[in-house]
C-alpha cells in the first residue's frame, strides 16, 4: 500500500555531533550506509477500482439461463477510478449509482434492485456478478487492482392492472361494481407484474373472469 519515496540519515562528525542529510529520492540510491539513523518517506500507492455491467445469469420468470442481446457482452467496464490505497470507498457511491440509472439499458432489461427493510426496491451495485450480495461502500481501498463492483442487467418486469370497468370509466382505481364480477378460485389478481418476453394469458383471464348476464369479449 505504500512505495518508499525519500530517505535521509542521520551521522555523527569526528567531533560527535549529530545531524540529519538533506532528503534525497531512493530511485539509484543503492545501498545506503548510516550510523545513528534513518528516515523514509513513504507515499501511497494508487490502486484501480472497476464498475462492470453483468447481464443476471438466470430469468427470474423461467429459472433459464439468460442469453446475453447482440451487441453486448459481460464485463463491460463503464467507470474507472484511480484511488489511494486506505480510501474510504462511500465517496464514489453516489457516481456509481448515478451510473446504474443512468447508463443505456438493453432493451427488456432494468438494473436489478435490492428491497429495502421499509419494502421499498431500488437499484444498487452489487459485489458478485450474480447480484447476490450488495456492495460494501464502507470498506477502504485495498492494495490491489482487483477491486470490482457491478451494474447487473436482469429483465425488466412491467406492470399490469386490469380494469373491470363495471362503471364504463376506464379508471382502474375506481371499484364500482367490481363486486357483480367473480374472477374465479383462486381469485385472479388484478394488480401484477409480466416479465419483458413474457404473455398477458389472455384466454386463461377470459375464461376465469365471469359475470352473471355479460360475456367477456376481451
Amino acid at each position: 500500500g505504500f512505495t518508499p519515496s525519500e530517505y535521509r540519515v542521520r551521522s555523527v562528525d569526528w567531533r560527535g555531533n549529530e545531524s540529519w542529510t538533506q532528503w534525497k529520492s531512493v530511485k539509484g540510491a543503492g545501498q545506503v550506509t548510516y550510523n545513528r539513523g534513518i528516515e523514509i518517506k513513504c507515499l501511497r500507492d494508487t490502486h484501480k477500482m472497476e464498475i462492470q455491467t453483468v447481464f443476471d445469469s438466470i430469468d427470474p420468470s423461467t429459472g433459464e439461463p439468460v442469453e446475453v442481446p447482440a451487441g453486448y457482452h459481460n464485463g463491460e467496464i463503464v467507470a474507472t477510478y484511480n484511488l489511494l490505497f486506505g480510501a474510504v470507498l462511500s465517496g464514489k457511491k453516489a457516481e456509481a449509482l448515478q451510473l446504474a440509472n443512468n447508463t443505456s439499458k438493453p432493451t427488456g432489461f432494468e438494473p436489478k434492485k435490492i428491497q429495502r427493510a421499509n419494502g421499498k426496491w431500488e437499484v444498487t451495485i452489487w459485489a458478485d456478478e450474480a447480484g447476490t450480495k450488495e456492495f460494501d461502500w464502507n470498506q477502504t481501498m485495498p492494495a490491489s487492482d482487483d477491486t470490482r463492483a457491478y451494474i447487473v442487467w436482469t429483465k425488466a418486469e412491467y406492470n399490469v392492472k386490469l380494469d373491470l370497468n363495471v362503471d364504463n370509466d376506464q379508471n382502474p382505481e375506481t371499484k364500482v361494481g367490481y363486486d357483480t364480477v367473480d374472477l374465479g378460485n383462486p381469485a385472479q389478481s388484478l394488480d401484477f407484474w409480466v416479465v419483458y418476453g413474457k404473455n398477458v394469458e389472455r384466454d386463461a383471464l377470459t375464461t376465469k373472469i365471469t359475470r352473471d348476464g355479460y360475456e367477456l369479449v376481451g
